[in-house]
């Protein structure tokens, strides 16, 4: 009894000490977000140039900076969240985008196709490349994208009913060691497509190339997929759930990939005349996303012929 008192006093408590920032109207918060921009950049600048202000002028700049941006931060957090609320009530109030909001699975499975569609685009544009420049790693990522776009092909005819009877327990629990089995030799053959690909790279045969300024957006849309890759791929195995992995395991060596392309183009772009550099930093990276690939095919194998025993 006087531990269940004592937790509820807490939570209380904690409600009771949640501090919320106050409400500023929009003229007040252009102010913070403006006075945080030009303090982040007087700072910036009297770090990159240095004795441009005086000694106690610069403390200022960076304390204001400092305090600026985190409550910037905060504000901004608040805002997008509140954004996303009421996207999110306004996406409910249809019935089509209903769905689409709160079925986690229904939403996967149009991910997954769109996913499809982007990865024969990528397979296409990528062998028409090849073929016209006679590359062989344009030839290799080809074959790569083609792979990636089967396997989710396939996991969206498994996954497009998710009705399942109990009379088809166990027929799924076979299904699933099949379908370990199935991914397993895809990523392990997707290792060693991807192997052939950092060789050429390794041998200077290969390499992307953004013009101007799109290559900073290659890099935040590469980040942005790895960051939600990862997150989508521990979320999915906190469920426990087969099929998910898969799909996720699939979104993690999409990004896995995207990653080692943008590199190439960055070095092609910023570090021509570095040529061992760009030979053992292409090798390394390519070497851990083949291995990676390589390691969760052979982790899927391993988990099926587990379960041919049991």
């Amino acid at each position: 009894m006087r531990g269940s008192r004592f937790r509820k006093w807490r939570k209380h408590s904690d409600k009771k000490n949640k501090v919320k920032m106050p409400e500023l109207s929009p003229g007040l918060k252009a102010v913070l977000y403006t006075s945080a921009l030009v303090s982040a950049t007087l700072s910036t600048v009297s770090v990159v140039y240095g004795g441009v202000f005086p000694s106690a002028a610069e403390y200022v700049i960076y304390a204001v900076a400092a305090a600026s941006l985190c409550v910037s931060c905060i504000y901004i957090t608040g805002s997008l969240n509140r954004l996303r609320k009421r996207m999110t009530d306004l996406l409910r109030s249809n019935i089509w985008t209903a769905r689409l909001t709160d079925d986690k699975e229904y939403r996967s499975v149009l991910l997954a196709v769109a996913g499809v569609f982007i990865n024969i685009i990528f397979a296409f544009f990528n062998g028409i490349a090849g073929w016209m420049s006679r590359s062989a790693w344009f030839g290799t990522l080809c074959a790569y994208y083609m792979i990636l776009g089967i396997m989710r092909a396939y996991w969206i005819s498994r996954n497009a009913e998710k009705v399942r009877t109990s009379k088809c327990r166990r027929n799924r629990i076979i299904s699933e060691r099949k379908l370990q089995m199935y991914y397993g030799i895809l990523f392990v053959f997707l290792a060693v497509v991807l192997c052939g690909a950092v060789i050429l790279l390794v041998s200077l045969e290969g390499g992307k190339s953004y013009p101007g300024w799109t290559i900073y957006v290659a890099a935040m849309y590469s980040f942005t997929k790895v960051i939600l890759a990862v997150c989508n791929v521990v979320k999915a195995r906190r469920k426990r759930e087969q099929d998910w992995i898969i799909i996720r395991d699939i979104g993690l060596v999409d990004a896995a990939m995207s990653i080692l392309t943008l590199q190439t183009a960055m070095f092609a772009s910023f570090s021509v005349d570095e040529k061992e550099l760009t030979i053992m930093m292409n090798g390394i990276t390519g070497t851990v996303v083949s291995l990676l690939i390589l390691g969760i095919g052979i982790t899927y194998l391993v988990s099926a012929w587990i379960r041919r025993k049991v």
